[in-house]
């Protein structure tokens, strides 16, 4: 199902929706390729656990990247540079003289092409390296699927026609409990030991930092309100970290939340080495999320991404090879 959601610079945003036979609705819009909504059923009727604006508008003027899909590149590049085939490669910055989720003009802040197929929502597109800066004209493709057992996978594809840096993720963000909640009751596990140190603009310096013992420890599961609390005596006031993802099968979760209730909780898997999480510590009232006061703490971010030091180490690899195919995919298992 389609229908017309708003227009951003003239164009038409679509919205796209499916079904699956467990009455578990997924919706996306195409201006970013954006995750809009997961409707799941519980005891106390349908519970939509993915935060999003109500206008086409405000996904085009806001700063939060809600739900979106981003790239080329996710999270910060120091500078704006990164090395490709040993050479230095510089990306348009967009802040405070870093790049951001690959830039102002990113795959975030383009109208996508979109389709659903049965289960599926495909949307596709071209991004000459004269819009974004980067190496090399793109075509990606992102696909969300919905199947019977739960589960949403997006799928990322893509190709270049020069070598180029390719780091795609999702930005979503949940919120379990739904209605006007915040997160700190939630419950939070992830299969880390070890994050990343930052420095003060949130660049990478290259050290990790152990986690046992510290609030940002979600080995075992723990209270995502408890670790919030312990850390207001930083300027973030939450969690902004890049988690260390510890050696796993490829199908086991990497990071796993449940509602206060228990009654709804998504498990997240993916095959990289890294994983954003954002506790929403600056939400405000200006945010005028659908359903939500905007406050801080009003949905958690979990953004499963190759480490960025990528960009400048042999932490993973973020090179996407002339002509040659890459691809990538990100599962959320729901249980309700």
């Amino acid at each position: 199902m389609q229908s017309l959601f708003g227009q951003i610079n003239g164009q038409p945003v679509t919205k796209y929706s499916v079904t699956n036979a467990n009455g578990v609705t997924l919706s996306c819009l195409s201006f970013g390729a954006t995750w809009y909504s997961l409707t799941v059923p519980t005891d106390d009727g349908p519970r939509d656990v993915v935060l999003h604006y109500r206008t086409a508008e405000e996904y085009d003027q806001a700063s939060s990247f809600l739900c979106k899909t981003i790239g080329r590149t996710a999270g910060r590049i120091g500078k704006g540079q990164a090395t490709l085939n040993g050479q230095l490669v510089q990306v348009p910055t967009n802040e405070n003289g870093n790049t951001l989720h690959g830039g102002k003009h990113g795959l975030h802040d383009l109208n996508w092409d979109g389709r659903a197929e049965g289960s599926r929502i495909i949307f596709t597109c071209h991004m000459p390296s004269s819009v974004d800066g980067y190496p090399g004209d793109l075509d990606a493709q992102v696909e969300y699927l919905l199947d019977d057992n739960d589960t949403v996978t997006i799928s990322y594809s893509a190709t270049a026609s020069e070598d180029t840096l390719w780091n795609p993720t999702c930005h979503i963000y949940f919120n379990l409990d739904g209605a006007d909640n915040t997160i700190n009751a939630q419950d939070m596990q992830v299969l880390s030991d070890q994050r990343l140190e930052l420095d003060e603009a949130k660049i990478p310096t290259g050290n990790l930092l152990p986690l046992a013992d510290t609030p940002y420890d979600f080995k075992a599961p723990a209270n995502l309100g408890a670790a919030i609390d312990g850390l207001q005596d930083i300027d973030e006031k939450g969690i902004d970290d890049v988690y260390v993802i510890s050696e796993h099968e490829e199908n086991d979760p990497v990071c796993t939340l449940w509602s206060s209730d228990k009654k709804v909780s998504v498990a997240l898997t993916s095959p990289r080495n890294g994983l954003v999480v954002y506790s929403g510590n600056h939400f405000e009232a200006a945010d005028d999320l659908e359903g939500y006061e905007g406050r801080p703490y009003v949905g958690i971010a979990v953004e499963a991404q190759t480490l960025p030091t990528a960009a400048t180490d042999d932490s993973g690899t973020i090179k996407l090879a002339a002509d040659e195919q890459r691809d990538d995919w990100i599962s959320y298992k729901f249980t309700f």
